[in-house]
């Protein structure tokens, strides 16, 4: 990124690709070599990117919008936000860029303007991601206390706050991004393996029993919910250039990309209707602790899968922790050399830089539990942080570069560009309904009353 000139005291960030800096795609290594990923390491490394907690609440997000709205708007969602993303790679195109890094192609394709917002806004998706992980981490840890019968834990915030804390911290000095990979890895393959056998199960329910008489089929009340966790449940824009860039074929990302993201949104989908119909009104926030130690091989699946999510969340603020030591003030406040704001990778950075990168990372873990202290439900802030910071750089930044970029070379025509803004149009309402929904189910405290009620 550019040096900001003396005295500017603009936040210098860089886009928190956690795929880009957290390991080698063939070696889980940092050092990546071009030219080594074969097609199905790609399709696993999308698969890998994409899918996470965000699909535990496909069940919940799609009982509370209804099954028919899901089985319209899954995949039109899909289609334009595949539609939108294949407008960076239509820029990396012109410009010849094979590269992995975001910002530089925004720099590259005189999107200058937009950068500093983008990265905030990049690095507010990964920091939302760690509260939503510290959530999950808090509600596994009181669903194992309550089916062991732990009634001292079992439902007592204040103690799950603190022993979650307590096991979380000794990760933020942990100085080496790396090492989360492997659990990355086995997260992966786990909530793979557990959503197809939670599926089975619940179609086999309707198959036995029918559809619960409380399945919701359409309510556009919730539609905002649905876009939000959507939003944050498939969204790829910190992929796509990590990935193709270390690619055998770059030609064959395009496809591969959107074919393997439209297989998971049917996945998604899918599995959503299987639980919405299974369960009905029972879907509730994560699907996986509805289910108790009675089913012992959904129980086995969710106790590994929430360990691995449990033991790799906090990779998700070293990109984080990074960008706040490059800002220039804080390096100047911390007495760090302002001439290394830049340095990256693992292998050249000052002892005093990783000390403080320690104490930022521990201090964001201690500031994303006290936001779950706060009481926040897991769906309203999946909401929130899907339609106020997924969508954004899902919706609206690939449009601008595109528009700024072709504009200025004037090929863009003028009906293409009313197309495009029509879609950034829509994205941004979207995104306040969403907004407006979540802050309404805060303010009247929805889904935490439906919890217990269930």
């Amino acid at each position: 990124m550019s040096k900001p000139a003396e005295g500017d005291s603009v936040v210098m960030v860089d886009v928190p690709v956690v795929i880009n800096q957290t390991f080698d795609t063939e070696t889980e290594s940092p050092k990546a070599h071009k030219g080594h990923v074969t097609t199905t390491w790609a399709v696993f490394l999308i698969f890998r990117s994409l899918v996470g907690i965000g699909v535990l609440t496909m069940p919940h997000a799609i009982q509370h919008f209804g099954i028919n709205g899901a089985v319209v708007f899954f995949p039109i969602f899909a289609v334009v936000l595949l539609y939108v993303l294949d407008l960076l790679l239509q820029i990396a195109t012109d410009l010849g860029y094979t590269g992995s890094s975001i910002d530089e192609l925004i720099e590259k394709s005189g999107n200058q303007k937009y950068l500093r917002t983008f990265c905030i806004m990049n690095n507010g998706m990964m920091i939302a991601s760690s509260i939503v992980n510290c959530i999950f981490a808090v509600m596994f840890l009181n669903w194992t206390s309550c089916n062991m019968g732990i009634s001292s834990m079992c439902n007592n915030k204040w103690l799950l706050h603190l022993l979650t804390a307590l096991i979380s911290l000794p990760f933020g000095f942990i100085r080496r991004m790396g090492i989360f990979a492997l659990t990355s890895m086995i997260a992966t393959i786990v909530i793979l393996i557990t959503i197809n056998v939670m599926m089975g199960y619940q179609w086999n329910n309707v198959i036995k029993d029918g559809v619960s008489s409380t399945a919701t089929y359409f309510n556009l009340w919730h539609f905002g919910e649905f876009f939000g966790v959507a939003c944050f449940s498939i969204e790829g824009i910190g992929l796509i250039l990590p990935i193709r860039s270390v690619m055998k074929d770059q030609r064959s990302f395009k496809w591969i990309f959107h074919i393997t993201a439209m297989a998971i949104v049917l996945w998604y989908m899918i599995f959503g209707i299987s639980g919405a119909m299974s369960l009905g009104s029972k879907a509730k926030g994560i699907i996986l602790f509805i289910y108790g130690s009675q089913l012992k091989l959904i129980y086995g699946l969710a106790m590994a899968y929430s360990i691995s999510i449990f033991l790799s969340f906090p990779m998700y603020l070293f990109p984080v922790a990074q960008s706040i030591l490059t800002n220039r003030w804080v390096r100047e406040k911390l007495e760090l050399n302002v001439e290394l704001q830049n340095v990256r990778g693992e292998d050249n950075i000052p002892e005093k830089e990783e000390k403080m990168g320690v104490l930022v990372r521990v201090s964001l873990i201690l500031g994303c539990f006290l936001v779950s202290l706060s009481g926040i439900n897991i769906i309203d802030s999946i909401n929130l942080a899907g339609s106020i910071l997924n969508s954004m750089t899902a919706f609206v930044f690939p449009i601008l570069f595109y528009i700024n970029y072709f504009g200025l070379k004037g090929e863009l025509s003028a009906g293409r560009k009313k197309w495009l803004i029509s879609i950034m149009v829509v994205g941004v309402v979207l995104s306040i309904a969403s907004v407006i929904e979540g802050l309404i189910s805060i303010a009247s405290n929805r889904h935490n009353s439906q919890e217990k009620r269930t």
